[in-house]
């Protein structure tokens, strides 16, 4: 689907919110589960990236 496909460019670019509007509109319009599972996928990658971005001054901290 064209959706999670710019989802996965914007991820790049680090446009994190524009991933989440495009790949919550893909889960909206389909029915079609492995479309649905790459949706999935897709939404999970920013919030993971963000994870990482809060936890590593932390880990520095420690070690």
């Amino acid at each position: 689907m064209p959706l999670n496909d710019l989802a996965n460019y914007f991820f790049f670019t680090g446009q994190h919110s524009v991933v989440e509007q495009l790949t919550e509109t893909a889960l909206a319009i389909t029915n079609h589960g492995p479309t649905r599972s790459h949706s999935y996928y897709s939404l999970a990658r920013p919030y993971h990236s963000k994870g990482l971005a809060m936890i590593m001054p932390l880990l520095k901290l420690l070690f």
